[in-house]
């Protein structure tokens, strides 16, 4: 019933439009104000399945707990930590009590320390046909899937253990087209 109601609706517009065609050629279009040179391109956020670097946690163990006797235990909690969920806040929670994070520990801190880097994320980036370092265009952030990385967002983690400097301001980025 709707499709047939759509379709006559559609032969009506058509007819009449050919008709004030034939009465008067003038072809009409529509003309927008909207500039898009100006418009920004999104925001594009890319996580990993598993944000922990072994080779990260590994180290923060032998650093931090070398006569650890559960060893695979730790580092399975500190993997899931990284992952930055409520089920990790828990697992936190618990490996904090069991005296292997003290108190006082930075939770992004400590997150900062095992994740796996960007340089080792990201191979090669190109924006608009022009290559760039992708470590200066994806930056860190922490997500409800762990910390990912983004690109052109507003939203990022300023400073980062493994830089001594802040992060630069966002340089938004513009699709820049004209029609």
């Amino acid at each position: 019933c709707c499709v047939s109601i759509g379709a006559v609706t559609t032969m009506v517009i058509i007819v009449s439009l050919w008709e004030k065609f034939q009465t008067n050629p003038t072809i009409t279009g529509l003309d927008t104000d909207f500039h898009n040179w100006d418009l920004a391109f999104p925001a594009v956020t890319l996580c990993q399945s598993v944000p922990s670097s072994k080779e990260n946690i590994q180290n923060y163990i032998k650093r931090h707990f070398a006569n650890a006797s559960n060893a695979e235990e730790l580092t399975n909690s500190l993997r899931q930590l990284t992952l930055l969920s409520a089920d990790s806040m828990v697992n936190f929670k618990s490996i904090a009590n069991k005296g292997y994070i003290s108190n006082t520990t930075s939770i992004k801190q400590l997150i900062f320390q095992l994740i796996t880097p960007c340089q080792k994320i990201f191979e090669r980036c190109q924006f608009k046909t022009a290559y760039y370092d992708c470590c200066e265009g994806f930056f860190p952030i922490f997500t409800e899937n762990g910390v990912c990385y983004t690109f052109n967002s507003r939203h990022y983690e300023r400073k980062v253990p493994w830089s001594n400097e802040e992060l630069p301001p966002l340089n938004l980025r513009k699709i820049l087209e004209t029609d």
